[in-house]
């Protein structure tokens, strides 16, 4: 698997100038708010990467067990909405591959 080392990279640059910008913090602080926006923005690349080997079944199964859970909370709404998201993708993937694989039998 191979990530977009560069946009991993802008999206952590964005970040952290958005958080230093957002709550006036000073200059020497910049490095430690680009190592933790680095940090989230390899995380969030991870499980994109993830979450799009996952066949939708199983994405499925998950959101199902969520939605009978007594309480979410926010975040997890969040992941429940994530969750839909990565579903939508995973069933458009397999529906890609399914005629492919029904012009080679």
């Amino acid at each position: 698997m191979t990530y977009n080392r560069a946009e991993i990279m802008k999206a952590a640059w964005v970040e952290a100038k958005d958080t230093f910008i957002r709550f006036s913090y000073s200059r020497h602080q910049l490095r430690g708010l680009f190592a933790v926006a680095l940090r989230n923005a390899w995380a969030k690349a991870k499980n994109a990467a993830r979450m799009a080997a996952r066949s939708a079944e199983s994405i499925r199964m998950q959101i199902i067990t969520m939605e009978n859970t007594d309480r979410l909370g926010w975040d997890g709404l969040q992941k429940l909405s994530a969750l839909r998201t990565a579903l939508a993708q995973a069933e458009a993937r397999e529906a890609a591959q399914r005629p492919a694989l029904a012009l080679a039998a």
